[in-house]
């Protein structure tokens, strides 16, 4: 049920006189929630510090004896090859002299004066048949300076040298003073002339020139490099003018067998035998309507087809009486001015076949070159340089959290003379932690120390990485003294960061664990005891406003009673004014109220406190 304060009689502002005292009873409320707001951001500092500390750990990690020791092989003639190292490799320098380089085993189908797969059309083919055209009407080739325009019911050649329905009878009657022929076994076209012959123009719209195989050489005479005639790779192998028709089954390369199938296209069947494991690429040249296959492998090896059940290796002129097969060399070289000649099936020198443990060269051709192995310098102070920029951050970072007097950066100006801004007067949010005193310097210690009083390489300073004189930082690594650490005293760069008693890894990792562990770690403490004490505030400031909520409603309630009893002692007093005949004045009775209101306000406040 609400109670509405409206203070007539009393003449005071009730309202505000609560507001007020419930204000003042909320201060406790409001410094827990302060506390509260400083208490998180103290945790969410703890965590960033805690963050950055295991960042450290993780860059310390990286320097593993792997990667202190990593080598790197540089080749002094990179357009010879180039070399890359294992784990194994050793620090070493050879010559190479690469004499010859290895290729691959290549098996062409057909052999002889007449390679091709198709069958040389008849010379009374239909020429939009030979073009593999539907329509030829209209198209045009040169020869000489004079246009032959061809027509859907020419021949290719009909026997008759001036024939006006062939191909050959109008070259010859194209009054470009040469004179055609056709070889239908060979499926050559030859043309001869008094004169050297030009082939070609820009205005041409027909490719017979280009499927005819018909090149300008300059001279009198030019004959097809290769036959007239092209299979159709997409069309049934059965219909696609092979000069034997294929039956289906299955054949072998190289002793597995392929499945040839009724219907199968030449690309079809060429898919078979790249998925069928042989060890062979196989592809379709066009320009010399021939089937190729490479091996997969490069060096001296052998290829060999056979048919199966199927006829299909002799169909395609792949069988070892009717192909041509052209046996891969091996690589050849000699090592620091060896006579003895290595060999390699590959362009891939492993370290067995050069003879240098962990490394191997990549020949890309023939000359000399200078193979030489050392430390991986520049990989090797990255990771340094990683881990100390990792720890200069930690260590600004705990610097920045724990400072007494935070600085503020001055104002900038170009004067000389300017006032110094700097506001001195703020701490960090962790300056009073008295747990983190320590950290920065045990982190300093363990980075500056000796690990060993006998190794060459006692410190990060026989690195090339010094401490800094005005704070807890570390110097990026000098390269140079790195290299010649690396160079003369590896095993000791190792031993630097992890000797498992001593190494920086295990030492610096020692000081982070007694911040960062998971169950006792000064940082997981800390914020675990915040996250009970801000649970703990939390149940306090819930109590407070149930509290505070009671007594605004009393002093609510109290109010509106005493509201109630000056109402009736007003109304009693004009009573009693009436009897007696004496009439009550305005400021009479507002005096009495005041009055009145006052005595009671000093009873209700003193109840309420």
């Amino acid at each position: 049920m609400s109670v509405t304060i409206g203070g007539t009689f009393s003449g005071l502002n009730v309202s505000s006189i609560i507001q007020a005292i419930v204000a003042a009873d909320s201060i406790p409320i409001t410094n827990l929630q302060t506390t509260d707001t400083t208490l998180t951001t103290n945790s969410s500092t703890l965590g960033a510090l805690g963050t950055s500390l295991g960042q450290l750990s993780t860059m310390l990690q990286t320097l593993t004896p792997a990667v202190l020791s990593s080598q790197l092989a540089t080749s002094s003639n990179t357009a010879v090859g180039s070399a890359t190292v294992d784990g194994t490799a050793q620090p070493s320098s050879v010559s190479v002299d690469i004499t010859q380089l290895s290729t691959t085993t290549v098996l062409r189908s057909g052999s002889g004066s007449n390679a091709k797969l198709t069958a040389p059309p008849a010379g009374n083919t239909a020429i939009g048949t030979v073009l593999n055209e539907s329509s030829v009407d209209g198209q045009t080739f040169t020869i000489n300076g004079k246009q032959i325009t061809l027509a859907s019911t020419d021949v290719l050649d009909d026997g008759n040298p001036n024939s006006t329905a062939s191909v050959i009878g109008k070259i010859n009657n194209s009054g470009a003073g040469v004179t055609a022929s056709y070889d239908s076994t060979t499926g050559a076209i030859s043309l001869s002339s008094s004169s050297p012959i030009l082939l070609g123009s820009a205005a041409d719209t027909s490719d017979f020139l280009q499927q005819a195989q018909l090149f300008n050489n300059g001279t009198d005479s030019v004959t097809s490099t290769v036959g007239i005639g092209r299979i159709d790779p997409t069309a049934d192998l059965s219909t696609a003018g092979l000069q034997t028709p294929p039956t289906a089954g299955t054949f072998t390369i190289n002793g597995v067998p392929i499945t040839y199938n009724s219907g199968d296209s030449l690309n079809a069947l060429i898919g078979n035998i790249n998925s069928s494991g042989a060890g062979v690429t196989a592809i379709y040249d066009s320009y010399e309507d021939q089937i190729v296959l490479s091996s997969s492998q490069k060096g001296p090896q052998n290829i060999t087809v056979a048919d199966g059940t199927s006829n299909i290796a002799t169909a395609l002129r792949l069988t070892s009486s009717d192909s041509q097969l052209q046996v891969g060399a091996s690589t050849l070289f000699t090592i620091n001015g060896s006579s003895l000649v290595r060999q390699s099936n590959s362009n891939v020198i492993d370290s067995s076949e050069l003879g240098l443990p962990g490394v191997t060269f990549t020949a890309t051709a023939t000359g000399s070159t200078q193979i030489t192995v050392a430390p991986d310098v520049t990989n090797i102070a990255a990771a340094i340089n990683a881990f100390v920029t990792q720890y200069n951050t930690t260590q600004q970072l705990i610097n920045t959290d724990t400072s007494v007097n935070s600085s503020a950066a001055p104002s900038s100006s170009s004067s000389s003379t300017s006032t110094d801004t700097t506001d001195t007067t703020q701490g960090g949010p962790l300056a009073t932690d008295t747990n983190l005193t320590f950290l920065a310097p045990q982190l300093r210690q363990v980075t500056s120390g000796s690990v060993s009083n006998t190794a060459a390489i006692r410190m990060l300073s026989d690195l090339g990485v010094d401490t800094n004189a005005n704070d807890n930082t570390l110097t990026q690594v000098d390269t140079t003294k790195l290299q010649a650490a690396l160079t003369n005293h590896l095993s000791d760069v190792e031993a630097l960061f992890n000797d498992p008693l001593n190494g920086l890894t295990n030492t610096v990792q020692n000081v982070i664990s007694g911040y960062n562990n998971s169950l006792n770690g000064v940082i997981v403490n800390e914020q675990q005891n915040i996250s009970q004490q801000i649970t703990f505030n939390q149940s306090q400031i819930t109590r407070m406003q149930e509290q505070m909520s009671a007594e605004q409603t009393n002093l609510e309630n109290e109010f509106a009673a005493l509201d109630s009893i000056e109402g009736d002692s007003q109304g009693l007093s004009g009573i009693l004014s009436t009897s007696n005949g004496t009439t009550t004045t305005p400021s009479t009775t507002s005096s009495s109220s005041s009055s009145s209101s006052s005595s009671s306000f000093g009873s209700v406040g003193g109840t309420s406190s």
